[in-house]
């Protein structure tokens, strides 16, 4: 759900995860995390970010296949 909590899930339907990785960003497109999406549904634990409003990018080796915006209300 967004606003997100404690924890992000990503699913990934009719995709093929492979080398797959979402990145997040804060507002002011600082870097916060990296992670590789190894299957469909991958779940991020948000419980220690601020929050606010942060943006997410998925990307495979060559291109941003999806992006977005995710609301972080701990």
């Amino acid at each position: 759900p967004n606003p997100a909590a404690n924890q992000i899930t990503i699913d990934l339907q009719n995709t093929n995860p492979y080398k797959l990785k979402i990145e997040i960003y804060d507002l002011l497109g600082k870097f916060i995390k990296l992670a590789n999406i190894s299957n469909n549904t991958t779940t991020i634990d948000i419980s220690t970010y601020n929050n606010g409003i942060y943006f997410y990018q998925i990307t495979d080796e060559n291109s941003v296949r999806s992006k977005g915006k995710l609301v972080i209300s701990n």
